[in-house]
């Protein structure tokens, strides 16, 4: 009962925006109500060698969530300068696992303009709290990952065809209770880009990446390392016609450790092949070091994915994905050499009856095969959500 009460607030302002919403996506100034619903066959991601109730004492490892979250956007033009604001708030509710219930969010403010004939930038702030994801953190608890993020970018156009642009940005991540994993992420870059008449992008650049942790200890024992990274990549966007369109990078990476020096290369593709009107594929593949503050050691991640959308009717599509992730972790510390191969399938239908209202159900099937046994998991996740904007 408690839980039907708490929901018929949200559920009224649904029902009623279904009768008044007046939406429209060019207004300046949008807001929604959002109401979530996922079955989630495995919440902590135990592995099948896990006892189920000596874990976590209930004979289930599968909950429901209801999820109810709020939102809004403003945008405000003044000249040639375009400012933003971005608010979300959300509060999953575990049916079973009601410790896991917390309140999250993703806000940010935003601007983007020009400056004189030649002169661009952009500038954000964001901050976003979300649960860690349970597959990567220790003893089966919750763990709320908050991120402060700030960042900008400058650009100078030498011609019509090409810019030089400049960028900087600080992550400061917090941990509720893995705690070994707060860190700062600084980066800053450049690159030189020449844009085509057709609307290619080619750019030839160069970043430098610096990750402080504020404990690199655990019980003791070392388990992280402040690192430096440098890039130098080249990225590639061309639009053949209006069906296909390509886009890509490579480059070479050094990071340095105070006790090692390495190299290794990062690269990413991506393909849209647009086969009818109606009908669209694509492919994508990544090969980089994976994001610091995530999970314990740093990994060198391998993205594979192949996606497919069909617009049934005007009002009606649907997707489906297949992607294969190998995260390859390299001795270190006092960690053994590991990897996890991870594999999902995800498909789904919306359906948008008028513009202010989008719905939505998918079906999601994980699988991470570790040489760790402890995490080597299955998981499966049946879901529905309603959108109503105004």
């Amino acid at each position: 009962m408690k839980t039907r009460l708490k929901l018929l607030p949200l559920s009224s302002v649904l029902a009623s925006a279904l009768c008044a919403a007046a939406y429209d996506p060019t207004d300046s100034i949008s807001t929604y109500a959002e109401l979530g619903y996922v079955y989630d066959s495995n919440v902590f991601r135990l592995s099948d060698s896990q006892d189920t109730e000596a874990v976590l004492g209930k004979d289930h490892r599968g909950d429901s969530i209801v999820t109810p979250q709020v939102g809004g956007h403003i945008d405000a033009t003044l000249s040639r300068q375009v400012f933003s604001v971005d608010a979300n708030v959300y509060m999953p509710r575990y049916l079973s696992f009601s410790q896991l219930n917390y309140v999250g969010w993703n806000n940010s403010l935003g601007w983007n303009g020009e400056i004189g004939h030649n002169w661009f930038g952009s500038a954000s702030f964001g901050d976003q709290k979300v649960v860690s994801d349970f597959g990567d953190i220790l003893l089966n608890q919750e763990d709320l990952m908050r991120t402060l993020t700030g960042s900008a970018e400058a650009g100078y156009r030498i011609n019509s065809s090409v810019a030089v642009v400049v960028d900087a940005s600080r992550a400061k991540v917090r941990h509720s209770q893995e705690t070994i994993l707060d860190l700062y992420n600084d980066q800053y870059g450049a690159k030189l880009q020449y844009t085509t008449d057709r609307g290619g992008v080619f750019a030839l650049g160069e970043r430098y990446q610096k990750v402080d942790y504020n404990s690199q200890t655990f019980n003791g024992f070392t388990v992280n390392q402040d690192y430096t990274q440098r890039v130098t990549q080249l990225t590639a966007y061309y639009p053949f016609d209006p069906r296909l369109d390509i886009a890509g990078g490579y480059g070479l990476v050094k990071i340095h450790t105070d006790t090692t020096d390495q190299s290794d290369w990062q690269a990413n593709a991506t393909l849209n092949y647009h086969a009818t009107d109606r009908t669209k594929f694509s492919l994508g593949y990544s090969h980089a070091l994976n994001a610091p503050g995530s999970t314990y050691g740093e990994s060198i991640k391998s993205h594979y994915l192949l996606g497919t959308e069909w617009k049934v009717t005007d009002k009606i599509v649907t997707n489906a994905s297949l992607a294969y992730d190998k995260y390859d972790y390299p001795a270190s510390l006092n960690v053994a050499a590991y990897n996890d191969n991870v594999k999902t399938a995800n498909v789904g239908v919306s359906w948008k009856p008028r513009s202010s209202i989008e719905t939505s159900v998918y079906a999601t099937w994980a699988n991470r095969d570790s040489t760790v046994e402890l995490r080597t998991y299955d998981d499966w996740q049946l879901g529905a959500t309603v959108k109503i904007l105004f």
